[in-house]
């Protein structure tokens, strides 16, 4: 993943409040979230492993020097022309070389090529978790903060109620029942506000956190961002799960374990090597310029209890438990994208009755307001359709915040990590390519 600098990415205003819409949010979310950095470590540590396994097969170059000196005199031990000291000294280039074995090296390559591959699609699995969780809480902050709004809205009502039961009350022509009742239904909505305030600002909080942001910095959030409708036919998101990292991740771990048991096997029958060095002195008391070595090796094992046949065991049973574990996350991806698919295709529906029912319920609250004002309609009626306009309207705010996120789901679902630089446009034409629009 491109590394993006958190602190350049905040869209700071002159005020000092962070104002960020969605596709802001997730790249600042994306650039602080320690999980994200971790995998991206991972990922360079897998990437050098396979260097490392393929540097056996490169030449290894190596500057030696070693001095030696021998006293026979005052060893006891006569050597040569007599009891003499003698000096000796090598300075030398050595270059050593595998030139063959039977494959167990190049079985540790593809096996780290494999896992390479794997923590490279864990890391892109953790920024698809990480997206989830952001825009899970940008969105929260966005129906809390409506919520609120409404919340004080009814509060408006419900003292506005209030003080006609009181003007009634006195002009003689309301009871002192009404103005109680008026005034209770007025106490509980500031409750209701204060309850929605603080879940407001605790959705605020853990945005922060998403962000990076210290506590209490002021953040704001706008619907700016426009999160594309994904018509997609189920058959087409299924077959876009199969590259889901998930899936890719399970079966290079899967070809990571068969690679590991053919190098288990051939360890368990013989060892076989053959390897070549070249030494160049630059300065030597043996008054020789250059050496070379080819050599060769066999080992085949005849009895070691059982050990080799135990490993080759056991890397079978992991290769086979590792096939297990992709048809199991190839099932989990079908379930969640066919649940993801049903969510966004019912999410619109929702959103059209839930509209139609707020805007019925707003009517019938400002009709029985006045009906009340001209004395044909009672402070229970008022209630209750306050009561009910309350419902629906939270109902549409719900269903109107649950269709871009069911989108959003989706997208994620199929393995698409939205709204993040170009990803906007990227998504949805490859959804547009998928549906053959």
């Amino acid at each position: 993943m491109a590394a993006i600098t958190a602190e350049a990415a905040k869209p700071v205003a002159g005020d000092g409040v962070v104002r960020v819409n969605l596709a802001q949010a997730l790249k600042l979310g994306l650039a602080h979230d320690r999980d994200v950095r971790s995998s991206a470590y991972d990922a360079a540590s897998a990437r050098a492993s396979v260097t490392q396994a393929w540097s056996v097969y490169h030449p290894q170059v190596s500057f030696d020097a070693s001095a030696r000196l021998f006293d026979s005199a005052r060893t006891g031990i006569t050597s040569g022309a007599g009891a003499a000291a003698t000096n000796s000294y090598d300075v030398s280039l050595t270059v050593t070389q595998l030139l063959f074995d039977l494959g167990q090296g190049l079985f540790d390559v593809y096996r780290s090529r494999e896992l390479a591959k794997v923590a490279s699609f864990n890391e892109f699995t953790t920024a698809l978790s990480a997206a989830q969780r952001i825009y899970g809480d940008f969105y929260d902050v966005l129906r809390t903060g409506a919520l609120e709004t409404l919340q004080r809205e009814v509060l408006a009502q419900a003292t506005r109620q209030r003080q006609q039961a009181t003007a009634l009350f006195e002009s003689g022509k309301g009871s002192r029942l009404d103005v109680t009742r008026s005034t209770v239904a007025e106490s509980n909505s500031k409750v209701d506000l204060e309850v929605t305030a603080n879940a407001s600002r605790e959705a605020l909080a853990r945005l922060r956190r998403d962000l990076g942001l210290a506590p209490a910095t002021p953040l704001e959030v706008n619907e700016a961002t426009v999160v594309p409708t994904v018509d997609v036919e189920l058959v087409k998101a299924l077959g876009l799960g199969e590259k889901r990292p998930t899936v890719l991740a399970a079966e290079a771990q899967t070809k990571a374990q068969r690679h590991a048991l053919d190098s288990a096997r051939i360890a368990r029958w013989a060892s076989f090597q053959v390897t070549g060095s070249y030494d160049y002195y630059l300065k030597s008391s043996r008054d020789v310029s250059s050496e070379y070595v080819l050599g060769a090796s066999v080992s085949v094992p005849l009895w070691d209890g059982q050990s080799g046949k135990s490993a080759e065991t056991r890397a079978k049973l992991s290769w086979l438990r590792a096939g297990e574990q992709l048809l199991k996350e190839r099932e989990q991806v079908r379930l969640d994208i066919e649940q993801a698919h049903l969510s966004n295709r019912d999410a619109t529906d929702r959103l059209t009755s839930a509209e139609r029912a707020s805007g019925l319920a707003a009517e019938s609250l400002l009709q029985t307001e006045e009906s009340y004002r001209l004395g044909s309609a009672s402070l229970l009626d008022v209630g209750d359709a306050r009561t009910e306009y309350q419902r629906a309207e939270s109902n549409r705010i719900t269903a109107r915040l649950d269709r871009d996120l069911a989108a959003l789901n989706l997208m994620v679902a199929v393995g698409r990590l939205p709204l993040t630089d170009a990803a906007l446009a990227a998504t949805t034409g490859d959804v547009a390519k998928e549906t053959g629009r």
